[in-house]
């Protein structure tokens, strides 16, 4: 008893002593973010509070960070954070806008990686308001991208689950099987892969490989320790031995789950899981006759629904899906109108260049001038369009397109080509003479 009392007395101790460490680097982050307001600063701030659970206070040093912030990088960072954090609280339409933003940044970094994320984090935002075919536009739009292999495993996984939810099942056990051989290389979310993969096998009756997916990973979140990983996995086996009719070893695992669900249930696992074990506990202690425990249950999803009905007011899933994707297809229309921009202009640039060598190599031959001076005019309308078409829009800036302006702005450029062309057309006359002097040699 005396070395229990002592070990309490130190665990306490030891938290106390952390607490007030954790405190003390709290203020003094504080002290220096009202010197110098760096954004990284208010991103340490908020990732103190995010330990501590105050949602709320990490929301506000974030939005202050992004105010401060003109690192594109950074910004993604932690409109991605606002984003999960809106998620966890259970305002999806806030979260949807977060992720929107992410998207449209990204693509303005261009940063392919960036880009797929994002959509696979609007795909998360669909399929948590049971938009499954949204959410699997979303990701499918993302993998267009080619992201990197670890981005690659994370949208297939979220399409999977999607897909499963949309009852094609075939497709996401296809999909599943494509990221299994490479979870080696990405042993941070194996365990929510093979639980993905194990509620899929469940949903097609293919027991054998539902507990093997289930067991495994299982076995990896108990090494870990992830309790909440534990709770998704036991409530998994529960259904799986419910489901071959071994209903004892059902009821010790879908309790286990509830019990883990008092400390560690969060929105999804409220929206997606818990029903669906409520549902086999009402089986079960049904053909049981079990009064007591029914009425007990039945209390309990009274709770839970009441619950999901208030998460369902604020996410309010009319989510602007039409008007952000239009803003998104513009942002992508603006960008195939500068790819093609840019090859117009080396287009015309390769004319250009062609000209020029044409009257190098004619002002060799053309020792009576025949045709050169047509080229020279030839070169010089073509470079004054080509200066026309790269300065325009500093051009339209600076004139707001007035007509009148506009000519003279024009006038002062073709004026600013007249000494041009005469250095042009003294370097080109020696260099044709050094031709003919060398032929003549």
């Amino acid at each position: 008893m005396k070395i229990i009392f002592i070990s309490t007395f130190l665990l306490m101790f030891i938290a106390a002593a952390e607490a007030q460490n954790q405190q003390h680097i709290l203020d003094s982050l504080k002290k220096e973010s009202r010197k110098n307001n760096d954004p990284k600063t208010y991103e340490q701030i908020a990732q103190i509070f995010y330990q501590r659970g105050k949602l709320d206070s990490v929301i506000f040093y974030y939005q202050k960070a992004l105010v401060l912030t003109d690192d594109k990088e950074l910004e993604i960072k932690i409109q991605r954070k606002c984003g999960w954090i809106y998620l966890k609280m259970g305002f999806s339409s806030l979260a949807h806008e977060q992720f929107f933003k992410t998207l449209k940044t990204a693509f303005e970094l261009r940063d392919s990686t960036q880009i797929a994320l994002a959509y696979s984090n609007l795909g998360e935002v669909a399929r948590f308001a049971n938009l499954y075919d949204k959410a699997i536009q979303y990701c499918e739009a993302g993998l267009k991208f080619n992201p990197d292999e670890k981005t690659k495993i994370l949208i297939k996984n979220i399409l999977g689950q999607a897909l499963t939810h949309n009852k094609d099942l075939y497709k996401a056990i296809g999909v599943f099987q494509e990221i299994i051989p490479q979870l080696e290389k990405s042993p941070s979310n194996q365990s929510d892969i093979y639980n993905s993969v194990g509620n899929a096998f469940i949903e097609l009756k293919n027991y054998d490989s539902a507990y093997k997916y289930g067991a495994l990973a299982l076995s990896i979140d108990e090494a870990s320790r992830d309790s909440s990983g534990v709770m998704w996995n036991r409530q998994l086996l529960g259904e799986y031995y419910y489901d071959i009719n071994q209903i004892s070893k059902a009821k010790t695992f879908l309790h286990s789950a509830l019990r883990l669900n008092e400390k560690f249930g969060d929105d999804e696992w409220n929206t997606f899981e818990l029903p669906k074990l409520y549902q086999v506990l009402n089986a079960i202690y049904s053909a049981e006759n079990k009064t007591d425990s029914l009425l007990w249950l039945k209390d309990q999803q009274a709770i839970l629904y009441r619950r999901l009905w208030e998460v369902q007011k604020k996410r309010t899933a009319e989510f602007y899906f039409n008007s952000q994707e239009d803003e998104i297809k513009t942002i992508l229309q603006k960008e195939k109108k500068i790819r093609k921009g840019l090859t117009q202009y080396y287009g015309i640039a390769l004319v250009l260049l062609i000209c020029i060598l044409a009257y190098f190599i004619l002002s060799g031959r053309d020792s009576q001038r025949k045709y050169t001076p047509y080229i020279s005019i030839v070169v010089l309308v073509f470079l004054f369009e080509f200066l026309l078409v790269i300065l325009d829009p500093s051009i339209s800036k600076i004139t707001k397109d007035e007509p009148l302006l506009n000519f003279i702005v024009n006038a002062l450029l073709a004026l600013l080509l007249v000494p041009v062309h005469f250095f042009g057309e003294r370097l080109l006359k020696k260099f044709a003479i050094d031709i003919r002097i060398k032929r003549v040699e």
